[in-house]
Order: C-alpha cells, then structure tokens, then sequence
C-alpha cells in the first residue's frame, strides 16, 4: 500500500513539475497591445489606442503574468487568487483563476509575435455583471 501511495504521490510531483517548467512561445520583446471589453447583454468597449508593454523572457513561465488584463502596470500576484488547471499545448494555454471575489476562465493562443486571450471574468457577487475581456498582442521591436 505504502509503495502504490509514494508511487502516485511521486506521479503527481513530477506532472506538476513539468506544467511548471513550460514556457509560453513568445518572443520577448516590445508589443502593442489592445484591449476590449464585453458585458454579459452585448454590450462592447474597446480601447482606443494600443498601449506599449515590454513582455519579458521571465514573463513566459507565468501565463498571468503574461496575460494579465493590468496592460501597462507591472504584475503583482494577487495573493487572494489562485491559479488552477493550467494546460498547455501547442500554441494555447488555459488556466482558471479562483479568487475570493471572482472566478476567471482564461484561454490564449499565441505563435512566436503574436497573442490573442479571452478572460472570462464571473464575480462573486451575484449582483455584478460577468464580462469577458479581450486582449491582443503584436510584437513590434526589441524592449529599449
């Protein structure tokens, strides 16, 4: 019993491991980003201008930092969420996040310049409106 225990446990480290050490396939880099806004009902907004981010190489081994709806601030984990089933695959992660006051469905796919995401955003309170943001990324240059 105690070997099929150490045996699964040790499964289950080494999956973990291994979501761990993915890297998402960008290329670090200057990139434009722009950023849309839809509300349960319809209703879109979205942004005027693309905003400049420098995405770092550190960056690509943490899908939220990467891609986070906070476009110009510099990421700071949210102690009061936590992440859960990160899957990647070819040219596409998912991850949801699970926070004291929503739940965040995110879905990307990427090539080595490019990015498209889709945050499903459901808050907590049953009397706030879901919405979905939408951000996409185009690499323009090198960081200055």
């Amino acid at each position: 019993m105690r070997s099929k225990f150490t045996l699964l446990w040790c499964s289950i480290a080494m999956m973990a491991s291994v979501a761990l050490c993915e890297t998402i396939g960008l290329k670090p880099g200057l990139y434009d980003v722009r950023t849309a806004m839809q509300m349960e009902g319809g209703r879109r907004r979205e942004g005027n201008t693309p905003a400049r981010r420098c995405i770092t190489a550190a960056e690509l081994k943490d899908p939220e930092a990467l891609f986070n709806d906070r476009v110009l601030d510099r990421f700071k984990p949210d102690p009061k969420c936590a992440t859960k089933n990160l899957n990647f695959s070819v040219g596409k992660v998912s991850y949801e996040l699970s926070c004291e006051d929503r739940t965040v469905r995110v879905t990307a796919t990427y090539n080595d310049t490019h990015f498209e995401v889709i945050r499903n955003v459901k808050p907590a309170n049953p009397e706030a409106i879901p919405f979905v943001s939408i951000l996409s990324g185009g690499r323009v240059g090198d960081c200055k």
